[in-house]
């Protein structure tokens, strides 16, 4: 019987509170690819692997309200699509009560519209130096971290140009910025109260 159990596993990671968190064959085959058919299963399939690193390195770990065995891991990610990158906020879902932990389903979504409360938040990625800057230069992305807010919302106020809000406040707390080396003087004129790094023109 353990055999079998071992033999349903697809894989298995360490989640950072150090527990075991593992993806069953069976609740891959089922409910991830076969619940969800067409185009919306093959974006599941395709962020597979994205899903695993982001139970393995979140940026938050939230109690889901609905079910209370069941936590939120969440963390953006950048989903290359016909020579740019779409910014969407990908939600993994677990089961906590089992043992080890188990994966139920991911979820891509636009709009990340996450009101929590604090005692709701079980982890967190805390980055206490402000503003952190995270250059991507294969792909020309900047990704501007200026907060940690427990709630908060992105939107592309132009082009290419990613703007994470606070939901209560409305306050700019991070960006995304595509093609960033020709956007920067467009980026630094839209908001000149941030300091955007240079970089090189490509």
């Amino acid at each position: 019987m353990m055999r079998d159990a071992e033999a349903d596993i697809r894989w298995s990671v360490i989640d950072p509170l150090e527990r075991q968190v593992v993806l069953k064959e069976s609740t891959y085959e089922a409910h991830i690819l076969n619940d969800h058919g067409g185009k919306d299963g093959k974006q599941r399939e395709f962020l597979e692997e994205t899903a695993k690193t982001v139970v393995e390195k979140p940026r938050f770990i939230i109690r889901d309200r609905t079910e209370a065995s069941r936590a939120k891991y969440l963390q953006l990610i950048g989903i290359p699509v016909e020579g740019s990158i779409k910014i969407r906020s990908l939600t993994v879902v677990v089961d906590e009560s089992r043992e080890p932990c188990e994966v139920i389903t991911w979820i891509p979504q636009n709009r990340l519209k996450e009101c929590v409360l604090e005692g709701e938040v079980i982890y967190y990625e805390k980055m206490t130096d402000y503003p952190v800057n995270k250059y991507d230069a294969r792909h020309d992305v900047l990704h501007m971290f200026l907060d940690t807010p427990y709630n908060a919302f992105f939107d592309e106020e132009a082009p290419g140009i990613y703007v994470n809000r606070d939901e209560e406040s409305n306050e700019i707390v991070g960006f995304t910025v595509l093609d960033y080396s020709r956007k920067r003087e467009i980026v630094k004129r839209k908001y000149p109260q941030f300091d955007f790094p240079f970089v090189s023109l490509r």
